[in-house]
């Protein structure tokens, strides 16, 4: 089996929408596990934070090796969007999930749309600087690594027949 062989599936529009259901699953589920292995809320926060940064960008690192601009633009601005959106509405699910003592579903409504637009645009950030940052890189790598045009590239290693 050759490279171009195993990266064509991988480059299908339905791989591709598959990406936009499993990238932000990955990312919130990381950032989750990261935020419980602090004992305080401002550590798990943190710690929150840095796994969506850290998944973000590798999952667009490894996404920029395979797929080619447009497909790759198209399905991390449509991530970043869905995980600043999930993660901003967060309150609002968790209360869902867990209940609240105290607060009814109309004050859990009211507090998310108040903290929507300043949650959606910091969310935006801290998901697409990665985002952009590791699209630039891998694709970049795919360039130098002419994962992309079907060369043989012999200082990577990797044989890549002309398509």
């Amino acid at each position: 089996m050759t490279l171009s062989s195993f990266l064509r599936p991988v480059r299908h529009p339905a791989a591709i929408a598959l990406r936009l259901l499993l990238w932000p699953t990955a990312i919130l589920v990381l950032s989750d596990l990261a935020s419980r292995a602090e004992d305080d809320a401002l550590g798990g926060g943190l710690m929150a934070f840095a796994g969506i940064v850290v998944a973000s960008f590798v999952l667009t690192v490894a996404d920029g090796l395979v797929l080619r601009t447009r497909p790759l633009l198209l399905v991390w601005s449509i991530t970043t969007v869905v995980v600043a959106g999930l993660v901003a509405a967060h309150p609002l699910v968790d209360f869902l999930v867990h209940g609240s003592e105290g607060d009814t579903w109309a004050d859990m409504v009211r507090i998310t749309l108040e903290d929507l637009p300043s949650s959606i645009g910091f969310f935006l950030v801290l998901v697409g600087v990665p985002v952009g940052t590791g699209a630039l890189i891998g694709s970049v790598l795919r360039r130098s690594l002419h994962l992309g045009k079907g060369r043989v590239t012999r200082s990577a290693g990797l044989e890549v027949p002309r398509a």
